[in-house]
C-alpha cells in the first residue's frame, strides 16, 4: 500500500515483540516508500516512529508539529499535560498529575518511606512451581517414527525466585509472556500451591495455607 494506517497495533504486545514489530515496520516503510499514520497513546512509540505529530483532544486537533518540537517545546496545555503524564525515572505520583491537580493532591499523596526505614511486609523465598507435562512427550513419540527431542516430564514455570517487598513500597514483576509473572502472583495470592519455597506475609508463612481452602 502507499498509505498504511496502524491503529494501536502494539497495545497487546510484549516489549521485545513490540520492538521487533516497530523495526520491521520502519524497514518496510523505507524499502517501499510508505506513508504511515501511526495511531497510539504511547508517546514513547511516537518519539521513535513519527516524523510529525498531530495531537487530538475531544475530536479536535490542538497542536501539530514535528516530533522533536513536540517533545522539546509543546505549546498547547493539553500536549503539556500528556507529556507530564508520561512516567520517567525519578518521578513520583504527584509529578504525573496535571499542574493544576498536583497542588490539590499534595495532602493526600505520600511518597513511600525510605527503604532503610521500612519493614519487610512480604518475603518470597526460593519459590518453585512445577507442572507435569501430562504425557505430551509420550504422545510425540507415538506420532513420529523417529524420536523427537527428549523433554523433561516436568515443566518448571517458576524456578527458585526470591524477592522482598517493604511496607509502602511498589515492586514491579517485569518480563515477556510465559516468564512466570502471573504464576508467581497467583502463588502469593494463594490461588496456586507452590512446589517448594516459602511465602512470608507479615511474619506468617502463608505458603502453609493450601490454595484449595480459598
Amino acid at each position: 500500500p502507499r498509505l498504511l494506517i496502524a491503529d494501536e497495533p502494539t497495545t497487546s504486545l510484549d516489549l521485545t515483540i513490540q520492538a521487533q514489530y516497530l523495526n520491521l515496520l520502519r524497514e518496510l516503510q523505507r524499502a517501499h516508500g510508505l506513508a504511515l499514520i501511526f495511531i497510539t497513546h504511547n508517546l514513547g512509540i511516537v518519539a521513535k516512529m513519527c516524523d510529525r505529530v498531530v495531537v487530538m483532544r475531544q475530536g479536535e486537533v490542538v497542536e501539530t508539529a514535528n516530533s522533536e518540537t513536540i517533545f522539546k517545546a509543546p505549546e498547547h496545555p493539553y500536549t503539556r499535560k500528556l507529556m507530564r503524564a508520561t512516567p520517567r525515572p525519578g518521578m513520583n505520583l504527584r509529578d504525573l498529575l496535571p499542574e493544576e491537580d498536583a497542588a490539590a493532591a499534595k495532602p493526600v499523596l505520600h511518597d513511600a518511606p525510605p527503604a532503610g526505614d521500612a519493614k519487610v511486609l512480604l518475603s518470597v523465598e526460593r519459590l518453585v512451581k512445577e507442572y507435569p507435562r501430562k504425557g505430551a512427550t509420550a504422545t510425540m513419540r507415538k506420532l513420529f517414527s523417529s524420536k523427537p527431542p527428549v523433554e523433561k516430564e516436568i515443566f518448571r514455570a517458576v524456578d527458585a525466585i526470591s524477592f522482598q517487598i517493604m511496607r509502602g513500597e511498589s515492586v514491579g514483576l517485569v518480563g515477556e509472556s510465559g516468564c512466570g509473572k502471573s504464576t508467581t502472583s497467583m502463588m502469593v495470592m494463594r490461588l496456586l500451591d507452590q512446589t517448594d519455597g516459602r511465602i512470608v506475609f507479615d511474619g506468617e508463612n502463608i505458603a502453609d495455607i493450601p490454595a484449595k481452602s480459598f
